[in-house]
């Protein structure tokens, strides 16, 4: 038949680049990812060329590190864009990342074992850790007998810990930082060609010590090895000059109009001169972002819309005039414009499907893959539809970024908080704020459910579901999970599982104080088991904690409360031996 016919047409043209493709490491399958980034951002550029040409000037005076700071949607992402693709074309050497784009850009210790691979390569060196995305590898300290560990950390106190952590003995930041620096040196002293690192959206880590400390920046960044970075105005940048740093600002007003026509040109369209003048004038229009989903809006036109034109008259003044009301409609904030958008899919779309999708993908950490929202949207009740996805998908193209993974997440954290703000908007509405908080919370427990049937050597199962059981504030499910897994040594991923759950319980610890575990082990159930969790405590979570006062003060409010269940099964099951056996 002709479809098969077009089909084998286009497996012929693909089959080659499949074939290249399987042969990529993941680091290189990695880089074209953030290179695609790259260049479809840069695509889009325009009025800025001037602020860029400054900054390549800074680069090419010697700066070593150079910090763009900026609110929400300021275009810091395309300028960094820009200036990949520009040092690239200038013939540098450039390592770009945009954090959160990749499964490798999520986490600061996968940050610096990226750059580490990276100088590896340029220096022609073995590489020590083969990176694989979304599993962190296991420090030293994983390897130690545990029959040692056990008897060291039952003479340890809270002091003791945090001693060793200072020393930096059993850290892998600590041993990746240590690399690092000694790579950059090895580099700066090798006689080689520029190196241009450019780390985007800092903010979009996983916030953890390392992140708060800036453990990604080289200490030692010399003319051979330099660094751009990006981050929110509110990102703290500890120890970074005021000189080193740099304000990214609202578009001025004589530059809008070209910002949008260059983000029409990528898109090979066309708005009337009347109609980009309007949207230039609206209140939000200093935000590149607020132009580029405003575009989308407008180029979002069904039979609807054009229903509506052919009453006023059909032709481009009829066009145009529909498209002058829909700015007038549109809201003036970030936020708002993204629920205008998320409405207007919905209406298209047909029922309750775009707007419980979308708040699902919200309340995740790092989006969902379509199977997870099919069967949320089902357990919901809410009929799904797998043409209506691609619909969705396509008419907020905008919104989205692909995960290796197969997570479709959102592509700026404003475009999630507009969608959280409306969701708790409409709840407080029906049921008032603190029920409105519990439904939040239903909807964590929703998604967590979904993971727990999902098979237990699924990727996202492992990365996500401890952290979906914390937002829950399920313990008694913490407590079963642990210990099965702390508890097998023949479970293939158990490795990977309690890895992630150490880090995601860290991060849930550092917001709550530790309250939410602490509560764990001290009330853990009846006749629940305690050991299992003592020796995660000793063997997994010590390692997530880092140096800092709040991290210390939160484990040992841990530590605190796993003294106390070390104690109790001493008391209740004691033996010769119970002194080595238990962790605290």
């Amino acid at each position: 038949t002709f479809v098969e016919l077009v089909t084998q047409d286009v497996k012929g043209l693909m089959e080659q680049e499949w074939q290249e493709y399987a042969l990529l490491s993941p680091f290189e399958r990695d880089q074209r990812a953030q290179w695609d980034m790259a260049r479809q951002k840069s695509g889009q550029f325009a009025a800025r060329e001037a602020l860029v040409e400054d900054y390549i000037g800074k680069i090419n005076g010697g700066q070593r590190l150079l910090a763009l700071k900026g609110v929400t949607g300021s275009g810091k992402s395309t300028l960094m864009a820009r200036l990949a693709v520009r040092l690239s074309e200038a013939g540098e050497i450039v390592l770009p990342v945009f954090c959160g784009h990749t499964a490798m850009s999520n986490d600061t210790l996968d940050l610096i074992r990226y750059q580490i691979y990276w100088l590896e390569e340029q220096l022609g060196l073995p590489h020590q850790e083969q990176l694989a995305a979304g599993k962190e590898l296991r420090g030293e300290s994983g390897e130690e007998n545990a029959q040692d560990a056990a008897e060291q950390a039952g003479e340890e106190n809270a002091q003791d810990a945090a001693d060793r952590k200072t020393s930096g003995q059993a850290d892998p930041v600590q041993r990746s930082v240590t690399r690092l620096a000694e790579l950059v040196a090895a580099y700066t002293s090798s006689g080689g060609k520029r190196l241009m690192i450019l780390l985007d959206a800092l903010d979009q880590l996983m916030p953890d010590d390392a992140r708060d400390r800036l453990f990604f920046i080289p200490s030692n960044l010399s003319e051979k090895v330099q660094m751009v970075i990006s981050c929110l105005d509110t990102f703290s940048l500890p120890g970074v000059r005021a000189d080193e740093m740099e304000a990214v600002s609202s578009l001025e007003e004589a530059d809008r109009g070209e910002v949008i026509r260059g983000i029409l040109s990528f898109q090979g369209r066309e708005l009337e001169t009347i109609v980009i003048e309007k949207m230039a004038q609206k209140r939000a229009s200093a935000s590149p972002l607020y132009l580029s989903l405003l575009i989308q809006r407008l180029l979002m036109m069904n039979r609807h819309d054009f229903d509506q034109i052919t009453a006023g008259g059909d032709g481009m003044a009829a066009i145009s005039a529909h498209q002058l009301a829909l700015l007038d409609e549109a809201d003036d904030t970030l936020e708002g414009v993204c629920v205008d958008l998320l409405e207007a899919a919905s209406a298209r779309i047909g029922g309750g499907f775009v707007k419980t999708a979308a708040r699902y993908m919200a309340v995740s950490r790092h989006g969902l893959r379509e199977s997870d929202i099919e069967s949320l949207l089902m357990r919901a009740g809410v009929e799904y539809n797998s043409l209506d996805f691609s619909f969705f998908i396509r008419y907020m193209r905008s919104f989205f970024i692909l995960r290796d993974d197969g997570r479709y997440d959102f592509a700026h954290r404003s475009i999630r908080e507009g969608i959280l703000a409306d969701c708790r908007e409409d709840m407080e509405t029906d049921a008032g704020q603190e029920e409105a908080a519990d439904r939040i919370r239903l909807l964590h427990g929703e998604i967590f459910a979904h993971l727990e049937g999902l098979k237990e050597e699924d990727p996202v199962r492992i990365r996500e579901i401890t952290y979906h059981a914390c937002m829950a504030g399920d313990r008694e499910f913490l407590v079963r999970y642990l210990t099965r897994y702390e508890a097998s040594d023949s479970i293939p991923v158990r490795e990977e599982i309690l890895t992630a759950a150490a880090k995601d319980i860290h991060d849930d610890s550092l917001a709550d104080g530790g309250a939410l575990f602490s509560s764990l082990l001290e009330h853990r159930g009846t006749g629940m088991p305690g050991r299992e969790l003592l020796l995660f405590v000793n063997f997994w979570l010590d390692d997530a904690f880092g140096i800092s006062q709040k991290e210390l003060l939160t484990e040992q409010r841990i530590a605190e409360a796993a003294i106390g269940l070390a104690r109790e099964l001493l008391k209740k099951n004691g033996t010769d031996q119970s002194p080595r056996d238990l962790t605290t």
